[in-house]
């Protein structure tokens, strides 16, 4: 994770204005047409969403959580996930971890009190999806997502915590804080990976 990676993701327009499709979507991924109606998702891209949903035993929304799907900061977790594993569209990230974004430990949904865009939000969202990406595909960086000292595994939910709250403080404060980019294939550069190989033609 690298400044420049995180200063684009925050201002990456997300579908939140279809937040009513994407809750269908995660109640049953399988339905192509709704994808490509509405996101424009291709054939290619939905078919390698598949390959990687399908490995899945998929955690779903509780009914307290059910309004998490398609909300800003499941879309930005979404995103991320789409960006490690080249999907193309951050709704499809979304679709494979309905409970990415979600603040609080085991999902116990602080973000009535936490602003969804806020250094917290942006962390817990990024945090769970390389943590999600690792853990589940082995792909990305993991929970200790900016390469900060740690005595846990980065495949630890605990890992990466004040590493990264510190990461995401800095970049909503202070215009030139940098960190090195030492945790490979995060992705880190200013092209949106998702305009890259990801059509039918």
């Amino acid at each position: 994770m690298n400044r420049l990676y995180a200063l684009q993701i925050i201002h990456t327009e997300l579908p939140v204005d279809r937040k009513n499709i994407t809750q269908q979507l995660v109640d049953n991924v399988r339905q192509p047409e709704l994808l490509k109606n509405y996101f424009q998702i291709s054939n290619t891209q939905y078919e390698r969403f598949l390959s990687f949903y399908d490995q899945l035993a998929v955690s779903p929304l509780t009914p307290a959580n059910k309004n998490h799907a398609g909300s800003y900061r499941h879309l930005l977790c979404g995103l991320v996930i789409s960006d490690v594993l080249h999907l193309g569209h951050a709704v499809l990230g979304a679709l494979l971890c309905p409970t990415g974004g979600i603040c609080g430990r085991k999902n116990s949904r602080l973000d009535c009190c936490v602003p969804q865009r806020s250094f917290i939000s942006y962390h817990a969202c990024v945090h769970d999806a390389l943590g999600f990406c690792k853990v589940k595909f082995n792909k990305g960086c993991g929970y200790n997502y900016t390469g900060g000292k740690s005595v846990l595994k980065t495949t630890n939910p605990m890992a990466g915590q004040i590493s990264g709250l510190m990461f995401w403080m800095r970049i909503r404060v202070s215009p030139n804080a940098v960190l090195p980019s030492n945790c490979q294939p995060c992705p880190s550069n200013q092209t949106p990976q998702w305009l890259v190989g990801l059509s039918d033609e």
